[in-house]
């Protein structure tokens, strides 16, 4: 089964890295791969430059697309 990491950009920071989405992945994956010290650098640096997803609202735009599949269950 596939899973996915959403991230909301600040607009600030995804107007001035526009074209260079690659420096966004590459600090995701750093904070993944980060023990100790240099992760909560790097968890700060995320904090920062994201913003809180509305779960609600994207739950529901997702399910409201899928339903219309004839494989699409949901699981808690």
């Amino acid at each position: 089964m596939r899973t996915y990491q959403i991230y909301l950009i600040e607009d600030e920071f995804a107007h001035h890295y526009y074209g260079r989405e690659k420096l966004f992945f590459n600090l995701f994956l750093e904070y993944i791969q980060a023990k100790g010290r240099l992760k909560s650098i790097l968890q700060k640096q995320i904090e920062y430059v994201t913003k809180t997803v509305p779960i609600i609202q994207l739950q529901l735009a997702i399910e409201q697309r899928l339903q219309k599949k004839m494989n699409y269950w949901t699981q808690n």
